[in-house]
């Protein structure tokens, strides 16, 4: 049987085993340490079971993080060899995509210019673990351009054609409301894709322990072209819910989101669960509007940091309706804005390299 050279559907597995790195004490495994490693083998299982049954038109495109602990390392070489038998040259990864390290550095492409090379490369190296905003993003671009250039190089390379105006996108991987989202509203972007890459947040690892460990996903919305709405509900019934971007450009502001809730009917807790409203904090950039709750929606941790909606004492179905019901601030100009961006690139042909 004849082996097809067209790559259909890419899914990108957004830094596995990150788990792995983290310590009993973690806010996210704190004492249930055991009970969150079952959790990342499990989906590190379910990755193996979709790869087993993919087709001939199918890619696998990973992106890696540095690890040097025994189990990291152990891991994840018994996984690329998995991957490898199963897909053969249609398992490919990259692993420059840390502007922090010295072999992103090595591996640039020759039109990035000495003096602007050198200069970002100062502002990414010697602001690393700072948690500057701009930093972030300045990395996160970076990297987006180092895997895309990777994914691009691979499957020239290796024989395989793509339309990138067809090719589908799916998105797996940890942490699911952090790299997960980031990577694929980036690289969906910068591959000039027609469709998104949709998040599956049942190949995903998320942290939040108030979520893996005491929540089930119900569904994801689609509210519009760039905004998704993931929704759960606990295991005490309260419904909770969490907006994304799935199509982003980290440089662009973070457009703020009114949703049509009573304020004293929500709590919004970060992925450490920290309870971020109420609060008498004068200075939140969560706070009560007419007719609801306003606040800041970013992508991945750029723009803003992902935030929880947790409703009490609600009625799932009602608590829904008011989150579909959300309504974005300057929504048509930052769709534009991006829109133009692709449209740009595909026209410059910058998105061929």
């Amino acid at each position: 049987m004849k082996t097809s050279r067209t790559i259909r559907k890419v899914y990108l597995l957004v830094h596995p085993f990150g788990y792995l790195h983290d310590k009993p004490d973690s806010p996210y495994c704190r004492g249930h340490f055991d009970e969150y490693r079952a959790y990342g083998g499990a989906r590190v299982g379910k990755w193996k079971t979709a790869i087993t049954g993919f087709s001939d038109e199918d890619a696998l495109f990973m992106l890696t993080t540095r690890g040097t602990t025994d189990c990291f390392v152990a891991a994840m070489s018994e996984f690329e060899e998995f991957a490898q038998s199963k897909l053969g040259p249609r398992f490919m990864v990259s692993r420059q995509g840390d502007a922090a390290s010295e072999e992103f550095w090595q591996n640039l492409d020759s039109d990035f210019a000495g003096e602007l090379t050198s200069e970002v490369k100062d502002i990414a190296v010697t602001c690393h673990g700072e948690g500057s905003v701009a930093v972030r993003a300045l990395r996160s671009q970076l990297a987006t351009m180092a895997h895309a250039r990777d994914l691009k190089r691979a499957l020239r390379d290796r024989g395989f054609s793509v339309d990138w105006r067809t090719v589908q996108g799916e998105a797996w991987g940890e942490a699911f409301e952090g790299c997960v989202a980031r990577f694929a509203a980036l690289l969906g972007r910068r591959l000039c894709l027609a469709s998104p890459v949709e998040i599956n947040y049942d190949m995903c690892l998320c942290p939040a322990q108030f979520i893996w460990k005491d929540a089930a996903f119900v569904e994801r919305v689609s509210l519009n072209d760039t905004l998704r709405l993931f929704l759960f509900e606990a295991v005490d019934r309260r419904p909770i819910g969490l907006y994304t971007h799935i199509f982003y450009r980290p440089w662009d502001p973070p457009p703020s989101i009114r949703v049509p809730i009573e304020p004293r009917n929500v709590e919004v807790r970060n992925i450490e669960g920290v309870l971020c409203w109420p609060t008498t904090d004068v200075g939140s950039c969560i706070r009560p509007v007419a007719g609801g709750l306003q606040m800041p929606i970013g992508c991945g941790g750029l723009g803003h940091e992902p935030l929880y909606f947790i409703g009490k004492d609600a009625d799932f179905n009602a608590f829904r309706e008011a989150l579909t019901r959300a309504t974005i601030a300057d929504s048509s100009r930052t769709r534009g804005r991006a829109h133009d961006e692709v449209g740009r690139l595909m026209k410059t042909g910058r998105d061929s390299r």
